[in-house]
């Protein structure tokens, strides 16, 4: 995740059931920048120097992401912020 200066957004991690396993974002990991590695079920191995696991309970999950957009003029910033995202 690139460093959103402060604005909020979410990642919201969903299992195959549809229960929520984890969140990134403002409100749970701060706006700094940050590399986060999402396992499977079963998983074991060495999580990367600078890395915050997440694991998931199920092979299949969805990420639902949202960025805060303070309207027109906000779009350009908010979809730089969403480029910068990288799975």
């Amino acid at each position: 995740m690139p460093d959103t200066a402060g604005r909020y957004y979410v990642l919201q991690f969903v299992d195959v059931w549809t229960n929520n396993f984890a969140y990134v974002g403002r409100r749970a990991t701060g706006t700094a920048a940050g590399n986060y590695l999402l396992t499977g079920p079963g998983w074991s191995g060495e999580v990367p120097a600078g890395a915050t696991r997440i694991a998931a309970p199920t092979a299949t999950a969805t990420i639902v992401g949202r960025w805060a957009c303070d309207g027109a003029d906000d779009l350009a910033a908010v979809r730089a912020l969403q480029q910068a995202t990288t799975l």
